[in-house]
């Protein structure tokens, strides 16, 4: 409603708009909270100085960015996790989760288990999305496999 009300330049319900901060804060605030209960505090140290260095247009980018990865992926749960297209969606994700968490495995580790167990609050498990995850988890699997065939 309210990117509406601006692209028509009409008068902006700050009311609405404040609201919406709000609440974006508020589950911000319950990410963070559900994080300290998973990590111990070195951990949450080293997510701290992550987030740090993000902007909230960062936030609001990558938001837009993990919406379009997980319609992909949604679109493509028919196919085989060890196909190339699985793979190549594995390798996008993998992308995005290493702008925020880098090559920390111990993190990313720790954050996927807390997304796929409900444990962290993302609009995605709120939206019951265990069939997206698993997918994901399968195609790592492969990709492990994979991996393995081609070192021995």
């Amino acid at each position: 409603q309210v990117r509406h009300q601006l692209q028509q330049q009409q008068r902006v319900d700050w009311s609405l708009m404040s609201r919406i901060i709000q609440v974006f804060h508020q589950e911000e605030r319950k990410y963070h909270e559900s994080l300290a209960t998973l990590l111990s505090t070195e951990e949450m140290q080293r997510v701290n100085q992550i987030h740090a260095r993000l902007t909230e247009e960062f936030y609001k980018d990558y938001a837009t960015r993990w919406e379009a990865m997980y319609e992909k992926v949604r679109q493509h749960l028919h196919v085989d996790p060890a196909s190339d297209k699985a793979q190549q969606l594995l390798q996008e994700w993998m992308g995005l989760v290493k702008e925020v968490y880098g090559d920390d495995e111990q993190l990313q580790n720790k954050v996927w288990q807390g997304i796929k167990s409900g444990a962290l609050p993302t609009e995605q498990n709120q939206a019951n999305e265990q069939a997206l995850f698993t997918f994901i988890d399968q195609a790592y699997v492969a990709a492990m496999k994979n991996k393995q065939k081609s070192e021995e």
